[in-house]
């Protein structure tokens, strides 16, 4: 198949989005697949190259945004891909629409309508004002959850739909050696962006209780690390490149995913920073059910309730937990049947094929 692979990103750093979106693109291509991508993505700070392989339609302002989303929809018409796979944002006007009649695969990352709520009302109100459309548009979807595809405001369209959890890619990540042990244990949290899920605000309560637990941070954060500051075992490193945070994970004992998905009324998740910590070894705290382990989770996976309290209610739970496993690595095989990128992506490839060769529906528009 010829591919479009389309969505916003922050093309000019380095995150796990733009690793994810590199991964799945060689693994596409890898399977005889000719795939091209397509980012709406803010400017550069400064001087610097695009750190994703695809064209880039930059913006600063709301009408340079309405004139890069049409620019980017033109040159996928014009290569006439098979199929688009557009990761669901707030595009202005909505990308489904302008790409009407090629086939659209919408990848759903998250509550869109609860995440935006969040965001500010006019993002919230936009993203429902045009939601419906760009759905009724597209010819299937891919939810990175099952609560996802089960939520009214997804399966009311009533389109394809498929699950498919984020991936670990073996090839990008060189596990870690254990750490040499010493009086203390260390963990990590990785941080993409501040919001109020991540629960970084919990980690001062876990380093108060638990004084002999060093707690790195890595990540943008804002006024979080001044609120830490004065705890000498929580340390904020700010936004790194991988190869400047991995002797971070490194010395780490475990990672910590988000603490705090109620924040935003989700339960389900599973999150690209948790697959990180497991590529390089580490086992993990997290306060949210992972699609790709259900069931009664492994030693090397500590979960706690996804509530408010939680993280205090927990804390016994998490020093003899955090001392069980100080030391120990996950071994590659134990995880890679449960998040390794080549079986997703497999099935990824598998939905997009039946899709396409499903008849277009008829008057979308009026669905």
């Amino acid at each position: 198949m010829k591919i479009a692979y389309a969505g916003y990103v922050a093309a000019y750093t380095t995150d796990g989005v733009n690793d994810k979106i590199r991964a799945q693109i060689a693994a596409w291509t890898d399977m005889g697949h000719e795939v091209e991508l397509y980012c709406l993505s803010p400017p550069p700070a400064g001087d610097g190259d695009p750190r994703v392989d695809g064209s880039v339609y930059t913006f600063t302002s709301l009408s340079e945004r309405f004139g890069a989303t049409r620019a980017l929809a033109r040159a996928i018409r014009r290569a006439q891909p098979d199929l688009v796979y557009v990761r669901y944002d707030i595009f202005l006007p909505p990308l489904s629409l302008l790409l009407s009649p090629l086939p659209v695969v919408l990848e759903i990352n998250t509550d869109d309508r609860k995440e935006t709520r969040i965001d500010g009302r006019l993002a919230w109100l936009y993203n429902e004002l045009t939601r419906g459309a760009s759905f009724r548009a597209s010819r299937g979807l891919v939810c990175v959850t099952s609560e996802l595809a089960r939520s009214h405001s997804v399966a009311r369209f009533g389109r394809p739909a498929v699950v498919i959890g984020n991936a670990g890619d073996p090839a990008a990540l060189e596990p870690l050696d254990v750490p040499a042990r010493g009086e203390r244990s260390s963990a990590v949290m990785l941080v993409g962006y501040m919001a109020p899920w991540a629960g970084v605000d919990k980690l001062r309560a876990l380093c108060v209780a638990l004084p002999q637990l060093d707690v790195h941070v890595v990540g943008d954060v804002g006024d979080a690390a001044g609120a830490g500051a004065a705890l000498p075992n929580l340390h904020f490193h700010g936004r790194l490149e991988r190869d400047r945070y991995r002797p971070i994970m490194a010395a780490s004992d475990f990672g910590i995913g988000p603490l705090a998905l109620h924040r935003k009324g989700m339960s389900e998740a599973t999150p690209l920073k948790v697959r990180d910590y497991l590529m390089h070894g580490l086992p993990i705290l997290i306060a949210h059910d992972d699609t790709d382990f259900p069931g009664e989770p492994p030693w090397y996976v500590l979960q706690i309730p996804n509530t408010e309290a939680a993280l205090d209610e927990s804390l016994p739970a998490i020093e003899t937990w955090s001392a069980a496993v100080a030391g120990r690595k996950v071994p590659r095989t134990e995880v890679l049947e449960r998040i390794g990128i080549e079986a997703k992506e497999r099935a990824r490839i598998a939905f997009f094929e039946d899709v396409v060769a499903r008849p277009r529906p008829r008057r979308w528009w009026r669905r």
